[in-house]
């Protein structure tokens, strides 16, 4: 049965805008949780600020993180463990430097009947100083139990294997022990992903890994194998996320080159999908693909 809680009219409703800053530090803490350094000499220009010859850069999955500092709408009120995060995207108009500010406005977009839950999708856009975009992100926040208010379901989206008669590569992307420990400070202090007592009384046997930092950790080596390492290539991410992942994991991630500037993605763990529908646009910024638009 529909719940009150979920506040149906909240869509179009928009947060305080406000300012964001960051600095090198910020930009390295990310990185590094996310998986660079794991070889001392490997990407030196997101680990490091002051190596001869590097500029520090920091991997434009930044914003999901930065996007979190917004304020956000009400939209209901929910228990901890009926909150989801379903999906994620991001759309980049510019490099995303590695210290700088922005305004950030969050705004609630959609809220659909999913039969089993409802599923809300929050955009959060950020402007320099300028007034020009440096990026959109685009949250699928899914709230388990709170669906049946539209008197029909949305079916579920058709899988999007990896299918192409393009070459697939398979890669390997490793989680250290203590990875969330280190997500934990860019802005997520959930205990879901730190205290086993919380995570217990969620469901899990152990603390999981932020989504997010599946999410940044995947497109980290997505970077590296498509676009020579350099993230100011990426116009835009996206992917659903299926399963949790624990620290200490070893994820594959099998992608396939659709096009010259499309690649699509899919990551796995024992044989179990945690992330899905993924894909990465990478090439110069001459227009966003219509896919990162939800």
């Amino acid at each position: 049965m529909w719940s009150v809680t979920i506040e149906l009219d909240a869509v179009g409703r928009r947060g305080v805008p406000t300012e964001a800053t960051w600095t090198s530090r910020d930009s390295m803490l990310y990185n590094l949780s996310i998986g660079f350094g794991q070889q001392q000499t490997e990407g030196l220009r997101y680990t490091t600020e002051n190596s001869e010859g590097i500029e520090l850069s920091v991997l434009p999955t930044f914003a999901t993180s930065l996007a979190q500092r917004a304020d956000r709408p009400s939209f209901g009120y929910f228990k901890p463990h009926e909150v989801v995060h379903g999906q994620q995207s991001v759309t980049w108009h510019g490099a995303l430097p590695a210290s700088g500010s922005a305004t950030l406005v969050c705004a609630v977009d959609a809220i659909e009947d999913k039969g089993s839950g409802a599923l809300v999708t929050l955009t959060t856009s950020a402007h320099d100083r300028e007034g020009k975009p440096l990026f959109d992100a685009r949250s699928g926040i899914f709230l388990r139990g709170h669906g049946g208010f539209a008197g029909s379901h949305t079916t579920k989206p058709p899988e999007n294997p990896v299918a192409s008669k393009a070459r697939e590569v398979e890669l390997a992307v490793t989680i250290r022990p203590e990875q969330a420990l280190y997500f934990r400070l860019n802005q997520d202090r959930n205990p879901l992903h730190s205290d086993p007592t919380f995570a217990r009384r969620a469901g899990f046997d152990r603390p999981i890994l932020h989504g997010l930092c599946t999410y940044g950790s995947v497109v980290r080596v997505l970077t590296r194998e498509f676009a020579g390492g350099d993230g100011d290539l990426l116009r835009a991410v996206t992917a659903r996320f299926r399963q949790p992942v624990y620290p200490g994991s070893t994820l594959t991630v099998r992608a396939r080159r659709e096009s010259a500037s499309e690649i699509r993605f899919t990551a796995e763990h024992d044989g179990a999908t945690v992330l899905e529908n993924g894909r990465i646009a990478i090439g110069t910024r001459t227009g966003v693909p219509d896919w990162a638009n939800g």
